[in-house]
């Protein structure tokens, strides 16, 4: 071995570790090297034996090991609550209004929502509407009813997401009436069928539109039931079914309901029958809220692909410009005791009349204000 391969093993030789033949080297070595006896007078043995383990503390362990994962779980909550604020100030503050609401599209969209759940139903009113704004996107939903006498039966809820770029419902897919075509069966011969004891909800259609005065006649009609939805046609010619294609019909609820909540708590604090309906039946308010609704989406026409398939800008554009004059009715919603509703179906002589539904209760409460 080198000098310097027996001085690299000094501290094996003090420390005892080498074996007999390399520990009898170095002796060798050291015999003839002052340098590596200097050296070796200089460090002191380690005493092996003596060197105790310190003693281990299991209870401080455990709470050093708590202390460390709780800060580490509180560093971890409030970064992420700071992200999430960030996030939500970035969303509200920039985003909602900038991007997801710019030209007031958030606010077209939530009107929409209310509008298409009504506009494409007859019969069909709203109990209330709400939205919930989030980081990048926006949604509506549109609590639907339909009168039945005096009930409201629930249709279910109407919900829609706007977006950065795109609006429609909710589970992306696109909208559609809730109610189907009435039934084929004469509406007077079912009505006399089902007897005295029952109410129920009819939709009459005209062989051509009548005049709104003539529609509003009806509305105030003394026999007792209640016009509850209006439709109008959107081009001269037949119609093609409900919506917003050329020559579709539209409408829109003749009265106003309340909202659940003031339902609710004007039936605890009146104590004896309530109206759902807040004002009398109006084939005018029907009409202005139908052309307020299709003027609503012409102004925010990046609103219209989420409708119903085959609705373009200029269909909608050009049922506006129709219910703009006197577009008469050819639609009407009448809910009300059957033996009332078979003398009224006398009176209105419809081209077609089909039961909605019928409900064994009886007519007690007021409805549309009356």
């Amino acid at each position: 071995m080198t000098h310097d391969d027996l001085q690299d093993l000094l501290e094996g030789y003090v420390n005892e570790t080498l074996d007999r033949t390399t520990r009898a080297e170095v002796d060798r070595h050291l015999a003839g090297c002052d340098e590596c006896r200097a050296i070796l007078d200089g460090v002191p043995a380690v005493q092996l034996g003596l060197i105790q383990p310190a003693a281990f503390d299991e209870k401080a362990m455990r709470r050093a090991v708590r202390t460390t994962l709780f800060r580490l779980a509180v560093n971890v909550v409030v970064i992420g609550l700071v992200g999430w604020l960030v996030l939500m100030l970035v969303g509200f503050l920039v985003f909602q209004p900038f991007i997801v609401n710019r030209g007031g599209r958030a606010e077209a969209a939530t009107q929409a929502t209310q509008d298409l759940a009504v506009m494409y139903n007859p019969g069909a009113a709203l109990t209330q509407t709400q939205h919930n704004s989030g980081i990048i996107s926006r949604t509506s939903e549109a609590t639907v009813v339909f009168p039945i006498g005096t009930e409201m039966v629930d249709l279910g809820t109407l919900g829609t997401r706007i977006g950065p770029f795109s609006f429609g419902a909710e589970d992306g897919g696109l909208l559609f009436p809730y109610l189907t075509d009435s039934g084929g069966i004469d509406a007077a011969i079912q009505l006399s069928d089902v007897g005295s004891g029952t109410v129920a909800t009819v939709e009459l259609q005209f062989d051509s539109p009548i005049s709104l005065g003539r529609a509003q006649q009806l509305a105030d009609s003394p026999l007792d039931v209640r016009v509850v939805w209006a439709g109008f046609p959107t081009a001269d010619g037949d119609s093609h079914g409900l919506g917003l294609e050329d020559g579709g019909i539209v409408g829109y609820s003749t009265c106003d309901i309340r909202s659940v909540d003031s339902i609710l708590l004007g039936a605890s604090s009146a104590g004896s029958g309530w109206s759902p309906f807040t004002d009398l039946p109006s084939i005018d308010r029907a009409l202005d809220a139908t052309r307020a609704s299709i003027a609503n989406l012409v102004d925010h026409g990046d609103l219209i692909a989420g409708v119903i398939p085959g609705v373009t800008r200029d269909s909608v554009r050009a049922a506006g410009d129709y219910l703009a004059g006197d577009p008469g009715v050819e639609i009407l919603v009448v809910t009300g005791p059957s033996p009332e509703l078979v003398r009224f179906l006398d009176e209105a002589d419809p081209h077609v009349a089909g039961v909605r539904g019928i409900e064994f209760t009886n007519w007690y409460q007021p409805l549309c204000g009356r």
